[in-house]
């Protein structure tokens, strides 16, 4: 006992007596209590129940029990005593003497048979029937009982079942050592775009395509990789409603979606921390973090005649909308279990590299949407024109085919938006010279205000590749894809980050999701690049690992060596992550390329973004 304890009792303050001791009874501190002819004082502050004076850690002796005294003198008599209380009641007498006959009394009522009286056939009669009756009822309940055992043991059976199906696969492929880890192996600041492989990716070739034909990837029979599945999906209900590969694939509608299966990840950062490895594998152990199956638009997300999202091929992606408004669309549109997509995005880059083992996605699966045509001032219209469905600038930069909006500001589509290039050929009329752009859609009226610019392209361009990674032509008027997640010409909002200053607050809960508050938010353990550049190093926090964000930009760094894509970061101010790029940003686009300045309201033409679905 400390002497704080000691003095607080030896003081008497605040002590109260509780009468004898109970084994039963729940005593608070300083409460005093008699046992064996001695007085103890509870020290224990929060209380004590069960523990029996003496016990140090709850009782401190208050009073002790006195030695016996010696026999004293006998007594003088007492003085007589007062009057007693009145005796007990007696024994009963004997019986008395018998009393006289009394007068006959009236005639009763006559019994009534089957109300005062049963015969004994009517007593056996009624017998038999509540006995018949019950034996009823207890085989009805024996029925229904039985019926519930069997619904429950065939329910218990069919689980059981189940999970000694599961077990048995995992014993079988562990005997057939198909469990396998596969990983890369990054060095921070590396100069190669070029990752080492390890584990079971060892000796493995991944390929992509370039020009939409079939192109053999060992990947392709991996666990993991080979489940990734393009879906289509319900809307509201998220149900699975094809396979790609299904005969009725193309005739069901339904959300273009991309699955991807349960995965188990271990991160090793070397002691010294040069580097860190990568791991990932479809079976739990100890060590490895856990990430839930999940579904991803495989498209930008679109609108559709009415104006509702949707993410399907054959549409112009949808811009001018903020983090914070798409966001809210999808929550309402899509229903529970449905968010903008978010930390996973980074799921799907580390799957990239462990399959391809290089940071420069422009270089393995294609240049994607990245050099069309976008200069206000030099694309204005030579001449004007009514109700017309051409523009007659100075530069041929256009493709036919590709996606462009017409209006009289940067970035603006007040005369024309999704609007198809048709054909494109010289123009001269003998005073101006340049190039004809023709375009579908209803005729517009041109000023000399007016001016063509790219706009977003319309998705579903890497339909017809037979591989699931690559591109149908390497030109940067392609959109490419990898395992079916196609990178269009549009930015991605990324969801459960937010930027303050140059720090990053992470959530992985979608609940929590928001553009300002980082109260529910981890903070990362290290800061952004101070200054925009392509990327040379990116950060690694061991208990948040998918938050893999750029740490340096620029000193050396370039197109073809380090992350190979470019990063734009603001040290001060508050932002929201946007990846992958628009059509008219060169070598910069690419899966790693980080917009990190741009507030969760920016609504640019490029703004776009992505549904995902939590579990599925």
């Amino acid at each position: 006992m400390n002497n704080q304890s000691e003095d607080r009792v030896l003081g008497y303050v605040g002590t109260y007596p509780v009468g004898d001791y109970n084994e039963q009874t729940e005593y608070e501190y300083l409460n005093v209590v008699t046992h064996k002819g001695s007085s103890y004082v509870c020290i224990k502050e929060e209380g004590c129940i069960a523990v029996e004076p003496p016990n140090e850690e709850c009782w401190q002796l208050f009073a002790g029990k006195g030695d016996p005294g010696e026999k004293g003198d006998k007594g003088d008599p007492g003085e007589k005593g007062e009057k007693g209380d009145t005796g007990a009641k007696g024994d009963q007498g004997k019986q008395g003497i018998q009393g006289e006959k009394g007068d006959k009394g009236d005639t009763g009522d006559k019994p009534i048979k089957g109300t005062d009286y049963f015969t004994e056939e009517e007593k056996t009669e009624f017998k038999n029937a509540v006995v018949a009756e019950s034996k009823e009822e207890i085989e009805s309940t024996k029925s229904g009982a039985i019926e519930d055992i069997n619904t429950t043991k065939d329910t218990a059976i069919n689980d059981y079942d189940k999970h000694a199906e599961t077990l048995t696969k995992r014993i079988d492929a562990l005997e057939e050592k198909q469990v396998k880890e596969y990983g890369v192996r990054y060095y921070f600041g590396q100069a190669s775009s070029s990752l080492e492989r390890l584990g079971d990716a060892i000796g493995l070739t991944a390929k992509a395509t370039k020009n939409g034909t079939y192109v053999e990837n060992d990947f392709d029979n991996v666990e993991i990789f080979k489940d990734i599945k393009l879906v289509k999906r319900d809307k509201k209900t998220h149900k699975l409603l094809a396979v790609k590969g299904d005969a009725d694939f193309d005739d069901i509608d339904g959300e273009e979606m991309v699955d991807y299966p349960e995965t188990y990840w271990k991160f090793k950062l070397d002691e010294n921390k040069k580097f860190v490895d990568i791991y990932v594998r479809n079976f739990a152990t100890t060590g490895y973090k856990k990430v839930n199956a999940f579904s991803v638009g495989a498209k930008p997300l679109s609108s559709d005649a009415d104006g509702n999202l949707q993410t399907k091929s054959g549409y112009c992606a949808k811009g001018w909308t903020s983090r914070t408004n798409f966001r809210n669309l999808i929550k309402s549109q899509y229903g529970d279990g449905a968010c903008l997509l978010d930390w996973r995005y980074q799921v799907i880059l580390f799957l990239y590299l462990i399959e391809f083992a290089d940071f420069n996605t422009q270089k393995v699966l294609g240049q994607m949407h990245s050099t069309f045509r976008f200069n206000f001032a030099s694309d204005k219209a030579l001449i004007e024109e009514t109700s017309t469905n051409r523009i007659i600038i100075a530069n041929s930069g256009f493709v036919i085919g590709q996606q462009i909006g017409i209006g009289t500001s940067d970035g603006g589509t007040q005369i024309a938006k999704e609007r198809t290039v048709t054909s494109m050929k010289k123009y001269d009329d003998g005073t101006v010279t340049g190039y004809e752009i023709a375009f579908d859609g209803d005729p517009v009226n041109i000023t000399t205000a007016s001016a063509v610019m790219t706009y977003s392209q319309k998705t579903g361009s890497t339909d017809d590749i037979q591989a699931s990674s690559g591109c149908m032509a390497d030109d940067g008027k392609h959109g490419a894809r990898y395992r079916y997640f196609e990178f269009n010409s549009i930015f991605d909002w990324i969801d459960g980050y937010i930027i303050k200053d140059g720090k990053i607050y992470f959530s992985n809960n979608p609940e929590d999701y928001n553009d300002t508050d980082t109260s529910k938010f981890d903070m990362l353990s290290y800061a952004l690049s101070t200054a925009s550049g392509w990327i040379k190093v990116l950060g690694f926090d061991t208990n948040n690992p998918f938050c893999m964000f750029p740490t340096i930009a620029g000193n050396g760094a370039g197109s073809s060596t380090y992350i190979t894509d470019y990063t734009w970061c603001n040290p001060k101010g508050v932002f929201a992550p946007r990846v992958s790029g628009n059509p008219t940003y060169g070598t910069n686009v690419g899966a790693f390329y980080w917009n990190l300045n741009s507030g969760a309201t920016t609504a640019g033409w490029a703004c776009g973004a992505r549904v995902l679905f939590n579990q599925i």
